[in-house]
């Protein structure tokens, strides 16, 4: 950090890209974004008492020329390195584990922040639900934020003297580079399958991003699922420390015989020992998540006979294959997912499959303004693994959400309902349940909006669920 730097962040509070959140005596960095140019807001931030600009000259005329304004070429990609700076480097105080992959980030990185508190070890966590503990989960925009914010997070948790933070990490934020200056103890994948190519240019192009995240070999030890394939490709790529785990091929840690009933067993083989494992979850996506975070920990020295006990302990992740019920009720056999891939689809439905050996109701639709691509896989994959079909809308963002559920069904080989109506098409699924099928509402998972022209609508699956099974009085 240069000594000029050094001056600025001693005499500044707080630094920010949002000129809403400016306050007296912070810094504002305005740069173009992907939807706003921050450097049109540099008057607003002014106003409200920034003490310093800091902003992307490239194509920028300004006849702004005082001591507080400071021009950084190529500012984007350096917001991660400031707000380090700026915090003092928080991720070097603290063991921050990296968790990216298509599906499992959520559910991982949950267990993780479960598994930790269980070991005594203060714990945080940053994803899709938000930030914070297992006592207080804060919102975030982003699964996970933006540079500035990710280095606050990290730096609160630091003060209160925690000691480990895990993350999700997108390929959003690997490309925009949000986590560049994030010290990373472990970095695990979980499972690269197609998503995202809305955004990214091409399944190779996403693949890519996903594996630039363990191009760097800063990292104690990474965590790879030995049955994707581009965790072969790393564990094959890689000389630094790895760590492998999977469920059907050769690596340092695998589960074998793996039984379902009322609860999950199976035999974990580590250094030709075997330990007997039970846990609360169903389904193999799970089992590999579970396995994710078991060898985590054995990265980390913990001991694996008290790492077993903790696994028997931790709790279902919000919206990740959670059965909805009443109290009164705890037998029905309702689950939401947050499956909104067709990999993760595929999966959860193989799971209630496995795991019920019933017919399965499944309610579903796509999102849009995202990868219509996926819309025709996940209807094939409807077809496949579901008995009963009911095509809805999910969030339809700027599309119709008619011509999106016709994208759907398009691909669909066997009978199915199409209503546009996300409350009604649940309504209608719950009529057909009986003690010889379950349903699967998916898509949504733990969302309390749908997003419709621009807004976020008030809205939860769990709660339609919660409301329908009240009125009818299901006891």
């Amino acid at each position: 950090m240069s000594e000029d730097l050094l001056k600025i962040f001693s005499n500044c509070i707080g630094i920010t890209s949002d000129s809403r959140k400016v306050k007296a005596g912070y810094i504002f960095l305005a740069y173009p974004g992907h939807y706003q140019d921050g450097r049109n807001y540099i008057q607003d931030a002014l106003k409200k008492g920034a003490s310093y600009i800091f902003y992307e000259p490239q194509n920028f005329e300004t006849d702004l020329h005082q001591l507080n304004f400071i021009p950084i070429t190529n500012l984007k990609n350096q917001v991660s390195i400031i707000a380090s700076e700026f915090y003092n480097y928080p991720s070097k105080k603290i063991e921050v584990i990296g968790v990216t992959g298509t599906n499992g980030k959520t559910t991982v990185v949950g267990w993780l922040q479960q598994a930790l508190t269980l070991l005594n070890k203060k714990s945080a966590w940053i994803g899709t639900l938000g930030y914070g503990d297992s006592k207080k989960i804060n919102n975030t925009l982003n699964t996970t934020p933006d540079a500035i914010v990710i280095q606050e997070i990290i730096n609160q948790y630091v003060s209160k003297k925690y000691s480990f933070m895990a993350m999700e990490v997108s390929s959003h934020a690997i490309q925009q580079k949000r986590i560049e200056a994030v010290n990373f103890g472990a970095k695990i994948l979980t499972n690269v399958s197609r998503d995202h190519l809305d955004y990214h240019s091409s399944l190779q192009e996403y693949q890519k991003i996903k594996k630039s995240f363990f191009a760097s070999n800063a990292s104690k030890f990474y965590v790879i699922n030995a049955d994707d394939e581009i965790g072969k490709q790393i564990i094959k790529e890689k000389n630094v420390k790895i760590i492998s785990y999977g469920l059907r091929n050769n690596a340092d840690l695998v589960a074998r015989n793996i039984v379902y009933d009322k609860s999950t067993t199976f035999d974990l083989i580590f250094r030709n020992k075997k330990y007997h494992v039970s846990c609360n979850f169903f389904g193999a996506h799970n089992i590999s998540n579970l396995l994710s975070v078991i060898t985590t920990l054995i990265g980390y020295q913990f001991n694996i006979d008290e790492i077993i006990h903790c696994v028997g302990k931790l709790k279902p992740i919000c919206g990740r294959l959670e059965r909805v019920f009443l109290k009164q009720a705890e037998n029905t056999n309702i689950f939401l997912d947050y499956a909104h891939t067709p990999d993760a689809l595929e999966k959860v439905l193989l799971a209630l499959k496995e795991t019920f050996a019933k017919k399965i109701i499944l309610v579903f639709g796509c999102g849009g303004d995202r990868d219509p691509g996926k819309r025709k896989e996940m209807g094939i994959i409807a077809s496949k693994l579901a008995d009963h079909i009911i095509v809805t809308s999910d969030n339809p963002r700027s599309e119709n959400p008619a011509q999106i559920m016709l994208h759907i069904v398009s691909a669909i080989t066997t009978p199915y309902v199409m209503i546009e109506n996300r409350s009604e098409a649940i309504k209608r699924a719950m009529q057909l349940i009986n003690h010889d099928n379950i349903l699967l509402i998916a898509g949504k998972g733990h969302e309390e909006y749908q997003e419709i022209e621009g807004k976020k609508i008030p809205y939860s699956d769990r709660e339609t669920v919660l409301k329908i099974l009240k009125k009818n009085g299901t006891t």
